[in-house]
């Protein structure tokens, strides 16, 4: 764990919500893993989020507090059974960015946040850490690694440090996420937000037409 929290200390749960208060969750653990990932895919869905908001509302900025100027997405993750959501279940809808991906994401109709994403057959869910609270997000601390910096926007800094390729430092990862998850076994179960039946696969928007306001 990346930090040692207990309920006696007062430190939990971990909060989040999405911008309007409508959806409301919480983490009962610290995350066991805390990355910025700089995929496509992750900085892809949050423009697609961010481009159903009205022209009175701030697209760009909103962009802004997911992903960072490498085109980096901080994505705290937690086991599934750690995770709940306490309100709006009704309001988070699936979707994925490639044709018959597993890893679905989820973001809240109510007011066009990108909450989470989830792989269906994992036994955990990333919770965008822009979404936590501001005495959550101090718990939480700094992530510890960059991942998929071949698709960085430009050269991040090496703090977090860097992963690049598939290295002997992706590797552990990977490995320790696999070792992880056989000693979680026995805790796994549905996750916290349903799959749809059939996730909606969404157009990729550029950062660029997010940038303009509607009219």
């Amino acid at each position: 764990r990346f930090l040692a929290m207990s309920d006696k200390e007062g430190l939990l749960p971990l909060r989040f919500a999405c911008r309007c208060g409508k959806v409301e969750g919480t983490a009962s653990n610290a995350p066991f893993q805390f990355l910025i990932c700089n995929c496509d895919d992750c900085r892809d869905s949050i423009a697609h989020v961010c481009s159903k908001l009205d022209g009175k509302e701030d697209r760009s900025g909103t962009y802004s507090k997911y992903v960072d100027e490498y085109g980096g997405v901080a994505t705290p993750t937690f086991w599934k059974s750690e995770v709940q959501i306490k309100q709006g279940l009704e309001l988070l809808e699936g979707y994925i960015m490639v044709k018959n991906s597993e890893l679905v994401r989820f973001f809240a109709k109510c007011c066009n946040t990108p909450i989470c994403f989830s792989h269906r057959q994992a036994p955990s869910i990333a919770v965008l850490a822009a979404n936590f609270d501001a005495k959550s997000r101090q718990r939480l601390g700094k992530p510890s690694k960059r991942i998929m910096t071949k698709h960085a926007l430009k050269e991040p800094p090496s703090d977090p440090p860097v992963i690049a390729g598939f290295g002997l430092g992706l590797i552990c990862l990977v490995l320790k996420f696999i070792c992880c998850s056989c000693c979680y076994a026995s805790e796994r179960k549905a996750n916290p937000v349903p799959y749809p039946d059939t996730p909606v696969l969404v157009k990729r928007v550029s950062q660029t037409a997010i940038s303009k306001k509607q009219d």
